[in-house]
């Protein structure tokens, strides 16, 4: 018989982070909804409830435990069926979070199933086309060829969750001062990588 939520989140070490019932019950209702919606479309490729619990939520709600104190508007970038955006949002009632996803099937699903949160909304559309500008860009599953054109413009600071094979091509990238990679600690090959853009400009040549 799978674990409740909130007995899987208990396990991985994340009962003690200040989820209310309501923040749970919000989880709770998510995950039934993607189960439910999974049955018609890819959502995730995951079956094992348990799993699904530890790979998306627990791993999304670590994620935004990560991120600074205090409000923070955030945009999750390909959202999907929403992570890490949507349990960032119910973690950090404080901050503002915008769930991006160009998928219009995957859009429909956001609304349905986020709908109740009212720190969230949801962009339909390429992150690319978007004008606005936040805080943080969020994101997991998402290939960093596709994020490293948005830093910078779309906000000035980045987390993101990816396997460890992925880290040194992040930290190739000169624009972004990156902190050391942290493991999520129940997964083996999972790190969040937290960076802020820079722009290094050269010295100025003194003249003969």
């Amino acid at each position: 018989m799978a674990k409740t939520l909130r007995q899987v989140l208990a396990e991985v070490g994340l009962g003690g982070v200040g989820l209310g019932e309501a923040q749970i019950q919000a989880l709770e209702q998510h995950l039934e909804m993607l189960i439910k919606w999974n049955r018609k479309m890819n959502l995730t490729s995951l079956a094992d409830v348990d799993e699904i619990v530890r790979r998306h939520y627990a791993e999304s709600i670590w994620l935004g435990s990560l991120l600074p104190a205090g409000p923070l508007s955030i945009a999750d970038v390909g959202s999907g069926a929403g992570f890490p955006g949507y349990p960032i949002a119910v973690l950090r009632p404080e901050s503002s979070v915008a769930l991006i996803e160009s998928s219009s099937r995957k859009a429909v699903f956001l609304r349905q199933a986020c709908g109740g949160v009212k720190n969230l909304r949801v962009i339909e559309g390429r992150a690319e086309d978007c004008r606005e500008r936040f805080d943080w860009i969020v994101a997991r599953g998402v290939a960093w060829r596709e994020l490293a054109g948005l830093v910078g413009r779309l906000a000035g600071c980045i987390a993101v969750l990816v396997g460890e094979g992925s880290v040194r091509e992040l930290e190739r990238d000169p624009r972004i001062a990156w902190r050391e990679p942290v493991r999520v600690p129940w997964m083996e090959r999972s790190v969040a990588m937290l960076g802020t853009f820079h722009v290094k400009h050269p010295r100025p040549t003194s003249e003969a």
